[in-house]
């Protein structure tokens, strides 16, 4: 706790790591945890034997209140059914259109200045993606980016990221403290917090069953009277258009996906950017692939995928910084902890006996 309060955690994990080797075994409130960095493991727990491990068992009960059932929250059919609802909005046909993009990215290299003074690009790279997702997914952007004088509309997603990042930093420290989550504040006070945030968007789950409702009636427009977003397919529409009559269902998977988006790619792009800052010669590659393309060119998901060092870069981001030293941004991970539990016993590959080099085995709940 001390070392998340100060935000000194992944100090901490390091120091671990450093001490006791890429992956050791602690007591959790009398439950066996092992952590780990190596990457057979993770590959391991994530992909080859990814159907005996589960996330419910460590992410409903500190998660669930404000998350919901969701694909980050559940297993087995639950998740499953999450999954299907959200594929089809997230095909490639869907998101490839970057055209909602547009005008976050302009605000977004407005605030970048023009004289070569040195600024902090990590906030204004997590408000231009905070900007669009939460356009993508609620229709209605926070307007980090946008100049002052806000509007009734941005002013009220504002003050909904507020009380969400609140409710985010009790749902942190539940996981850190477990059965006695109670230390760091009344459990009825969480709860109140999670239903301040639910108020909120299903407010705008009403607000888009009635638009909804309305726009099927003859001679009335389709067209929202406050504007519309910029992208094609919005998140909370879709949802509305299938499942109209179950809100609980929506905001639960609104509340999982946004949980996911909330900064992630925002703190990729910015990690992204810092180390190309220090890799001129890979800063150059990847400027002068981007100069090639024609102002004309339509930036599709095809298109994009084409743009090979570009792709690499985000992909893998191995930059020489010197002869003896290349960063991985693929090390660089947005999200600092995945928790997983056995849900049947199973044996990892790597990471016991006194070299690390042992395989492991895991009993369900460990």
């Amino acid at each position: 706790m001390k070392y998340t309060k100060a935000g000194k955690l992944l100090a901490l994990d390091a120091e671990l790591f450093a001490k006791y080797g890429k992956t050791f075994h602690t007591l959790f409130f009398g439950r066996n945890h092992w952590m780990t960095m190596n990457p057979l493991v993770i590959q391991t727990v994530a992909a080859t034997q990814a159907d005996k491990f589960g996330s419910a068992p460590s992410n409903r009960k500190p998660a669930g209140p404000l998350l919901g059932d969701g694909a980050f929250t559940t297993d087995g059919h639950i998740w499953k059914r999450s999954r299907e609802l959200l594929q089809p909005v997230f095909s490639r046909s869907q998101v490839s259109q970057l055209s909602g993009l547009k005008s976050h990215l302009q605000r977004f290299l407005k605030r970048i200045p023009r004289d070569g003074s040195t600024i902090d690009i990590q906030p204004l790279a997590q408000g231009l993606f905070l900007d669009s997702s939460m356009e993508f997914i609620f229709g209605k952007s926070s307007g980090s980016l946008s100049p002052s004088g806000q509007t009734r509309r941005t002013t009220k997603a504002k003050q909904f990221l507020e009380d969400f990042d609140e409710g985010l930093r009790r749902m942190r420290n539940n996981y850190m403290t477990d059965k006695i989550s109670w230390l760091v504040g009344p459990e009825k006070k969480w709860l109140a917090q999670c239903a301040k945030i639910h108020a909120t968007l299903e407010g705008y789950i009403d607000e888009e069953i009635k638009f909804q409702k309305q726009s099927r009636l003859p001679g009335t427009s389709s067209k929202p009277k406050n504007g519309s977003s910029g992208y094609q397919h919005v998140l909370l529409k879709e949802l509305v258009k299938k499942y109209p009559d179950d809100k609980t269902l929506i905001r639960n998977e609104l509340m999982n996906v946004f949980f996911a988006a909330r900064d992630s790619v925002g703190t990729v792009t910015s990690s992204m950017l810092f180390l190309l800052a220090r890799g001129p010669e890979s800063w150059g590659k990847l400027r002068e692939e981007v100069a090639a393309i024609a102002p004309e060119q339509e930036l599709t998901f095809e298109f994009l995928k084409s743009l090979k060092y570009v792709h690499a870069v985000i992909d893998e981001i191995e930059i020489e910084i010197s002869a003896n030293t290349c960063i991985a941004l693929r090390l660089i991970h947005p999200a600092d902890r995945a928790w997983r539990t056995c849900l049947y016993t199973c044996i990892l590959p790597r990471g016991g006996g006194k070299s690390g080099n042992d395989p492991i085995l895991l009993q369900p709940g460990d």
